[in-house]
């Protein structure tokens, strides 16, 4: 095929704008092949040191006569990181060391203008040799998308900031999530460290320049490849060796010693002293602080005179450096360390595994201490993919950027891969720790697993009890006839909140084309009559590629559902804020204050004979243990729960009536197990009723009984009955069941809990488990923010003409998880 006819290839490309510099990497679907795209014009007098050669130098000069940016070249200037305009300085302290120079010229307009300017010579540097390579005569490309890679504290409008800057189709994701799927991208690589457990809990640090990135994913193995799933919302903490190394420059300028004098140091000279100490750090030895001596020659015709410039660093100023700079980040990463920690022997087909990555992390120091923790809570020691992962190490969030691209999938396909979505509970009695039931009253399965149009939920609510839709991307059913989702590996999908006291019904099903799912729920009278229609939601379901699973798609412009989304009573998402949680907090105790005796939550069943209330285990969350801190806490849309034990199982003594056994739930709410020979007690404070009430739906759905055979079982609460004097049962025998119209009110109306749980290793939530508690240092610098609002709209035409021509000729793949 002649040249000028080669039909061009598609390719995702992934950006990692870093602290020191920009790398870029495509990926080919088509063919499974990674491509890094090095920076051709990388000079020979690259500073290995800072950042890999082949990378695209993120520095812009503000000082001097030298061009605003110089690549690769270090001039006679005062340098700052492109990242910090571009990222208006988010998080970051005012007194923090990176800051000194841009808060030394706030309002200075010709300041603003080199900023503006830098960033975008930038952009035109690395998008010029994206053209290049986009048009090559016989090997041409056809860019999808573009993935960009964000620090995990960034909010929507620094991202807004970023999109216009590269101005077309993009994907965001976090540095940490990138980096995720890079490590992954390999599964023959990534056996030999992920052990002989297929599931596994792993925890991803990132010590960056600027900040240190982690996320706690739930892997787990399908056949020959890896699916993640978040545990928890990726975190950032300010922090890193770019700002140990910007207090080492402030205090060279002042310290320099020429000839044994001191001296003002002009920016050749600190940018010199600064290289010098990156060499140094690498060979400090663990906890070894000792003085440091930085020697530099002069400069030619350096004024002073021809002797050495020196700076000496005593070792309790040198720690001072280290500790301002890596406290924030090591805290965390030992906070996070250990609750990981607290997982070991909760199941025991899960691994926990360490993975860090990140410049910060080479040094030895840093090492040293993270091995520290994993040692103090007896895990292996981290993985540290500098060590293992070959060349090009600095690239591999770009790679991992441009790897995720293409990981397209459809709802159906979704479902059909195993999918199951269930209601959770959180009630509101009896449970001071808010904590959210181990069990999820399954609502929606693939068609093909016994119903198609999903099941029923119907359950009494007290006024203060909480309830979210959940979704296990992989359900495996102990039985064809399991109505129970064990919630250890299921992330939250939409938080239903605090419904009003009475009895509802709920119910999930898949819209006509298969896009989106639709959520009905409504309030049942009493006395059967008046019925409102049910409260109609359309969710619109996005793919999250990053993550591996589907999310409730909000379609509005705020930062703030990045910690989860709720659903209203008017219908309208709303943000889990803080704000809300309290408010939601309040709410349950001024109902649980009005009725103080309440017990526990009820489901409520219609049956041939009437109807009752079947009631709910309110005691022990697994039978017969000590109450712990469930599952389920405080999982964000997306994400995990913490794993749990399966609850214990015990033979039931009970002879069910005929009809009642056909629709007997033989499996084990909390655990995966395919044994049907044994009936479990209350596994949790909703176990009871609603199992009784999901196998009477699904054995009339299932195989055509009239609604006379209808009967819901009552299962044990964790505690045995007594049965009334007179009576012959022996001990273990369930009571026959009543109409509870017999009963009185009080006895059927029990609550469940309404505010979530601190969201598991949260530090900032007041955990009681460590006396760590990470301070927020967000802040948003003025000159940084007026720099960076200016720059947006100058490259558009430009980066319109380079990528995204031709999108539309070839489908959009679609991943296999």
């Amino acid at each position: 095929m002649p040249p000028f006819t080669a039909v061009p290839k598609r390719v995702y490309l992934g950006i990692d704008w870093g602290s020191t510099a920009v790398r870029l990497y495509f990926y080919f679907p088509d063919e499974d092949i990674f491509e890094p795209l090095f920076n051709l014009k990388a000079s020979s007098k690259n500073d290995e040191s800072r950042y890999q050669s082949g990378s695209f130098g993120g520095y812009i000069n503000i000082s001097g006569d030298a061009p605003v940016y110089t690549g690769d070249e270090v001039p006679a200037a005062l340098q700052i990181p492109a990242k910090l305009i571009l990222g208006k300085a988010r998080g970051i302290a005012e007194n923090n060391p990176m800051l000194t120079e841009i808060n030394r010229r706030q309002g200075d307009a010709e300041f603003e203008r080199r900023c503006q300017n830098g960033l975008e010579e930038i952009v035109k540097t690395f998008a010029d040799q994206v053209e290049k390579r986009c048009n090559k005569k016989n090997k041409p490309l056809d860019i999808v998308e573009i993935g960009l890679t964000i620090p995990a504290h960034w909010t929507l409008e620094e991202e807004h900031s970023y999109r216009e800057l590269i101005k077309k189709d993009i994907y965001f994701m976090t540095e940490i999530e990138a980096f995720a799927q890079f490590f992954f991208s390999d599964p023959v690589n990534v056996d030999k460290y992920m052990s002989d457990m297929e599931d596994n809990y792993v925890l991803f640090l990132d010590f960056g320049g600027h900040s240190m990135n982690g996320c706690l994913f739930y892997v787990r193995r399908a056949e020959d490849e890896y699916v993640l799933m978040g545990v928890k919302k990726p975190f950032g903490v300010v922090g890193g060796s770019a700002q140990w190394e910007a207090a080492v420059g402030d205090f060279c300028t002042s310290k320099a010693l020429p000839g044994g004098s001191k001296v003002t140091v002009k920016p050749e000279i600190r940018n010199r002293l600064q290289k010098k100490f990156r060499e140094e750090i690498r060979m400090q030895e663990c906890d070894c602080f000792t003085e440091i001596e930085l020697r530099i020659k002069p400069p030619e015709g350096y004024e002073k005179g021809p002797d050495d410039i020196v700076s000496m660093i005593s070792a309790f100023q040198s720690a001072r450096f280290f500790n301002d700079a890596m406290n924030g980040p090591l805290k965390r990463a030992e906070f996070e360390i250990g609750e990981l920690a607290k997982l070991t022997g909760r199941y025991e087909d899960v691994g926990l595994k360490v993975i860090v990555s990140g410049g910060t992390a080479k040094n030895d120091t840093v090492q040293g201490k993270l091995n520290g923790f994993c040692d103090d809570v007896r895990l292996n020691p981290p993985i540290f993919v500098h060590q293992n992962f070959g060349s090009n190490e600095a690239f591999n969030i770009a790679k991992g950027a441009a790897f995720a691209g293409p990981k397209r999938m459809e709802l159906s396909e979704y479902m059909q891969n195993g999918a199951a979505f269930g209601i959770q509970m959180m009630q509101g009695s009896d449970n001071p720790y808010r904590q959210w039931d181990d069990t999820a009253f399954v609502v929606l399965v693939e068609k093909g697993r016994s119903w198609e149009f999903g099941r029923t939920y119907t359950t009494y609510l007290s006024g203060a009890d909480r309830l979210k839709i959940i979704c296990d991307p992989f359900w495996i059913p102990s039985s064809p006839r399991s109505t129970r989702l064990s919630c250890t590996k299921a992330y939250d999908v939409l938080d239903l909140l605090v419904p009003e006291e009475g009895t509802w019904e709920f119910s999930l099903s898949m819209t006509p084309d298969s896009k989106s799912l639709l959520l009905k729920q409504s309030m049942v009278p009493e006395n059967g009559r008046h019925i409102q229609p049910p409260q109609t939601t359309v969710l619109e379901m996005e793919f999250r590629r990053s993550m591996g699973c589907f999310l409730v798609q909000v379609k509005k412009e705020t930062g703030s559902f990045d910690c989860g989304v709720g659903l209203e009573k008017d219908n309208t998402f709303v943000a889990l804020t803080g704000e809300l949680e309290e408010r939601l907090e309040k709410r349950v105790e001024e109902e649980l204050a009005r009725r103080p005796h309440l017990g526990a939550s009820c489901v409520y069943a219609r049956t041939s004979s009437g109807s009752r209330h079947n009631k709910r285990s309110s005691g022990d969350t697994i039978e017969g243990r000590a109450r712990k801190r469930a599952s389920g806490n405080a999982k964000r849309q997306g994400q995990q729960p913490l794993v749990r034990h399966p609850p214990a199982c015990r033979r039931s003594n009970t002879p069910l009536p005929e009809p009642e056994r056909e629709s007997q739930e033989l499996h084990d709410p909390g655990s995966d197990s395919r044994s049907s020979s044994y009936h479990p007690t209350s596994t949790s404070r909703e176990s009871s009723g609603a199992d009784s009430v999901a196998s009477s739906y699904h054995s009339t759905a299932t195989l055509g009984k009239s609604s006379e055979r209808e009967e819901a079982e009552l299962l044990a609460d964790g505690r045995a009955r007594k049965p009334p004097s007179g009576n012959a049962k022996p001990a273990g025998r369930l009571l026959p069941i009543k109409d509870p119209t017999a009963r009185r009110r009080s006895n059927t109306r029990l609550p469940n809990s309404n505010q979530e749980a601190p969201e598991l290793p949260d530090p900032g939530s007041g955990s009681r488990t460590s006396s760590y508690r990470p301070t927020s240092t967000s802040r948003e610098s003025s000159g940084v923010a007026s720099v960076a609002s200016s720059y947006h709209s100058s490259l558009e035409d430009f980066i319109l003409g380079i990528v995204g021509v031709g999108r539309d000729k070839f489908p959009q793949p679609r991943a296999r998880l």
